[in-house]
């Protein structure tokens, strides 16, 4: 039996598994290269999620209007794409991987016109608590370097933008009548005012761990400024963007929450 994987081959050859792939095989491999690292850039989080550091300072503004459709248009080009390929040729597992993908394509582009924007988070879900958990330092954004530190300071930046979005977006869901159940609208609240979020003392705050933790490799000059920059941005910038959000959610949004749930 051949085992074309198994068989050495000479410098700058190409292997037998490699030389019997068709075009098409070929053609398919690059696509789901391209999207594979395209979608690294559109979603930085996921990078970082993935163990990617590459995009560790970037966050998507995934509910503005440009973001929206540079996403719809980068799953239709995908899609197109992937439609000029003749699967006929292909073997079996990288068929099935452009089935999935075809499927996955057209399931994202399905939402767009339902327009989930005007809800930019709710309580189970959402930036605001994924902003939280990664900035604690318990979850995949690294706080091991000087330079980890000042990608998340990087990102800490765009999250107030995004919050100013959020706003934004769920008064257009009011002025739509598109919005959650009051219920979780109250359990949305409590969690953006949080005292572990939103206190008096910003050496409180569940985004001062990572300075708790500061790593002996970063020098004592390093150490200052680091812990100068953030306590800063989080009572310049973070207490201030949760309770901005939370006082909406209870003084604007609340009241035009439906009595409804499902």
């Amino acid at each position: 039996t051949i085992r074309p994987n198994c068989m050495a081959q000479e410098p700058g050859t190409q292997s037998f598994a490699e030389a019997v792939k068709t075009a098409e095989e070929r053609k398919l491999e690059q696509l789901f290269e391209d999207y594979y690292q395209q979608y690294l850039i559109l979603f930085p989080l996921e990078a970082t999620n993935f163990g990617d550091s590459r995009y560790n300072d970037q966050l998507q503004l995934s509910i503005s209007a440009d973001f929206l459709a540079k996403e719809q248009n980068f799953y239709q080009q995908t899609l197109q794409r992937l439609g000029t390929i003749d699967l006929d040729p292909v073997s079996d597992t990288p068929h099935l991987m452009a089935e999935i993908l075809q499927y996955e394509l057209e399931t994202r582009l399905a939402k767009f016109p339902f327009r989930f924007e005007r809800i930019p988070f709710q309580q189970f879900d959402g930036l605001p608590l994924t902003f939280a958990q990664l900035g604690s330092g318990a979850s995949s954004q690294p706080f091991k370097t000087a330079e980890d530190y000042d990608n998340w300071l990087k990102r800490v930046d765009a999250f107030t933008v995004w919050c100013q979005v959020a706003i934004s977006r769920f008064r257009e869901g009011i002025a739509e009548d598109y919005v959650l159940p009051r219920v979780l609208v109250e359990k949305m609240v409590a969690q953006m005012l949080d005292k572990t979020i939103v206190t008096d003392d910003p050496t409180q705050s569940l985004f001062y761990q990572p300075i708790d933790k500061l790593p002996d490799s970063i020098s004592p000059a390093e150490k200052a400024r680091l812990t100068a920059a953030y306590r800063r941005a989080i009572e310049v910038q973070l207490i201030p963007a949760y309770q901005e959000l939370g006082e909406f959610l209870r003084d604007e949004y609340l009241p035009h929450a439906r009595q409804s749930t499902g």
